[in-house]
């Protein structure tokens, strides 16, 4: 899972369509694993 978020954190090696993309799974895949490991709010200034 770390590889997507290397790519959400440098935008200009995705189109913007994927990004929101990657971003939603990434979310989905938030609540999966359990929200207690990273809060939304560092999550959310990990991939802005």
């Amino acid at each position: 899972m770390r590889h997507a978020w290397r790519q959400l954190v440098d935008p200009a090696l995705l189109p913007s369509a994927q990004i929101h993309r990657a971003m939603a799974r990434a979310r989905l895949s938030h609540h999966a694993y359990g929200v207690q490991l990273l809060k939304p709010s560092t999550a959310l200034a990990c991939a802005a």
